[in-house]
């Protein structure tokens, strides 16, 4: 039997996986709400692993996912793979200065 939190959640971050994003953005189609898709590519992370290690770009990784929950804490959030985050936004939750 499959464990269904390790499909939707990405192992390293805790947040949403690849998976459950797709399933989120299906959702939203489906429902013809309005949201704000944000991705969040993170420059030259290679160098960070290659500089100090795994560990700390890990350490990284999970700083950078707990920063984006704090900024956007009702929001959904994932992590989609090594140093790609993505944030859907509910557009009428905040102004367009605020996203």
């Amino acid at each position: 039997m499959i464990n269904k939190n390790s499909i939707e959640y990405d192992s390293l971050t805790g947040l949403y996986s690849r998976w459950k994003i797709r399933m989120a953005l299906q959702e939203i189609i489906d429902s013809g709400e309005n949201r704000v898709l944000t991705y969040l590519d993170v420059d030259n992370f290679k160098e960070i692993n290659a500089k100090f290690g795994n560990e700390k770009g890990d350490a990284a990784l999970i700083a950078i996912g707990k920063a984006l929950t704090k900024t956007y804490p009702e929001m959904i959030i994932g992590h989609l793979s090594a140093d790609e985050f993505v944030i859907i936004i509910d557009s009428g939750r905040y102004s367009r200065n605020e996203m």
